[in-house]
């Protein structure tokens, strides 16, 4: 009989205490689809992107991304301090430079760690090409590691396709493979400052924030993965 009360208590403990991790994570799905996600801005950058000369895309693209994580910082950070946001990002602030912020991204653990070395080669990328004038390709061999290096967040499409039809295609450029895989880490960047300080926030698991499938994902959360498609399928045939 004691066993069973023992095990009725630990049993009430556990229903209690999963309500209470519920709701936390209720709280935070409500801030982070609460985030603005700058949709359009998004759209209109990786537009221009399919246009615009190699070195013009580098400088666009990361000059978007530097954009974000600033903005993604001041929301959640007390800008009302005064003097404060000022002192932590001018001269030599510790949020200054754009490696400062992607690693203060890091440590708060607001953005996934692949998500911040995928940001720190966009940044190697965009200054080669700003500081050397005769680099003006993704062909450049230094540029061309880099872009292999970036998450390869293109290879999920693939599986829409069936093999045999996968066997006649030829290989993507390095164009192409910097403006699929630079899109969607600018993509994964604002869904991760959208989930990420409002997991941390109420202490909970972002995955739980996010779902665990497409369908459990807050509707602006599925918004950004779509425009992340759109990109992705300018590059493969109708499936």
């Amino acid at each position: 009989m004691a066993s069973d009360a023992l095990e009725d208590e630990d049993t009430v403990l556990n229903r209690v205490a999963r309500a209470i991790y519920g709701a936390n994570v209720s709280h935070a799905r409500e801030q982070a689809e609460q985030h603005d996600l700058q949709l359009d801005r998004l759209r209109r950058v990786f537009s221009a992107a399919q246009t615009e000369t190699d070195r013009s895309v580098a400088i666009l693209i990361f000059a978007l991304a530097e954009d974000l994580m600033s903005e993604g910082l001041k929301a959640n950070l007390n800008t009302g301090v005064k003097g404060g946001w000022a002192a932590v990002t001018e001269a030599n602030g510790v949020l200054a430079t754009a490696s400062d912020r992607i690693t203060i991204l890091e440590l708060l653990f607001w953005v996934r760690a692949d998500t911040c070395e995928d940001l720190r080669r966009l940044k190697s990328i965009r200054n080669r090409f700003a500081h050397h004038a005769d680099v003006s390709s993704f062909a450049d061999q230094k540029i061309a590691g880099w872009i292999s290096g970036l998450s390869a967040r293109e290879k999920p499409v693939f599986r829409l396709y069936d093999e045999k039809e996968r066997s006649n295609w030829r290989k993507f450029n390095a164009r192409e493979l910097y403006v699929m895989r630079a899109c969607s880490t600018v993509g994964q960047l604002v869904s991760d400052l959208a989930v990420g300080p409002a997991a941390r926030a109420h202490r909970v698991d972002p995955m739980d924030v996010e779902g665990r499938d497409f369908d459990a994902l807050p509707d602006n959360l599925k918004e950004i993965r779509r425009v992340i498609a759109e990109v992705m399928l300018r590059f493969f045939p109708p499936a």
